[in-house]
């Protein structure tokens, strides 16, 4: 049997157009059902991603989602009077503030600042206060009501009273090499309705540390899984109150190598 070239090439010219268009529909299906695939993941992603990040941040924040009194979120400044503040911590609480405005969407989220000798008395409110002692003089008034749980010495290491442990940072050629961070979620120690969180540190990378924690950072994912395992299954269901240490590597003004070393409940 002869094949008759001469007949399909006819065919084909009389059919080309349909040709043409059946090939171009079906290019055009695949694509759309790619896109639709690929379109479907990152939404489901992106979805499952916001719901789990809240719900982390809600629990480790601890603050209530309704409310008309607002957040506070309180940095240190490196003046006595003006609210200067650089590197690290700025950038930690800047982040810290933009997360807890989405996070807690029904509670205004407002900022301040504590000089480093401020007399002002801690907020009768839920806060956030932002930096170390050194700096930040609402962090050392709420640091003294857990002097036997933890506290920072006079050279500015963190000390842990109750374990006996010291972390003190690494230096190498003049510069922070590894830091400590702290990072402590109580009852506000001049109101019991409210809620306080510390986030702090020995030097200012250990402050950006503990705040990669805080607001669940996507560039440390593995952060929440150490945390619930140091904390406890019991703890972490009942959800309390904790003291969590966080240690980091220094690059510029930036963290790397970010771990929770330490969580106890308190």
């Amino acid at each position: 049997m002869s094949i008759d070239f001469l007949v399909i090439r006819q065919w084909l010219e009389a059919h080309s157009d349909d040709i043409i268009v059946n090939l171009l529909a079906g290019v055009i299906a695949a694509v759309l059902i790619l896109m639709t695939q690929t379109t479907v993941i990152i939404i489901s992603t992106t979805i499952h991603d916001l719901i789990t990040r809240r719900f982390r941040i809600r629990r480790i924040a601890g603050f209530r989602l309704g409310g008309d009194a607002p957040i506070e979120v309180l940095s240190g400044s490196l003046e006595e009077e003006s609210p200067v503040l650089q590197g690290p911590d700025a950038r930690a609480a800047a982040r810290i503030q933009v997360m807890l405005e989405q996070v807690f969407r029904g509670r205004r989220v407002v900022d301040g600042y504590r000089a480093r000798q401020s007399d002002e008395e801690i907020p009768q409110s839920d806060f956030c206060t932002v930096g170390g002692p050194e700096f930040n003089s609402c962090t050392r008034s709420v640091i003294a009501y857990l002097s036997s749980v933890a506290a920072f010495d006079s050279e500015g290491n963190l000390v842990l009273p109750s374990i006996g442990r010291v972390y003190k940072p690494e230096m190498e050629g003049g510069r922070i090499k590894k830091d400590y961070g702290l990072l402590v979620r109580m009852r506000n120690p001049v109101d019991g309705r409210r809620t306080c969180v510390v986030v702090a540190g020995c030097d200012t990378y250990g402050v950006y540390a503990a705040a990669q924690l805080l607001t669940n950072s996507a560039r440390f994912p593995h952060l929440a899984g150490q945390f619930r395992k140091k904390r406890g299954l019991v703890s972490s269901a009942l959800n309390k109150d904790f003291v969590a240490v966080i240690s980091c590597r220094a690059q510029g003004t930036d963290v790397s190598n970010v771990r929770v070393e330490y969580v106890t409940s308190i």
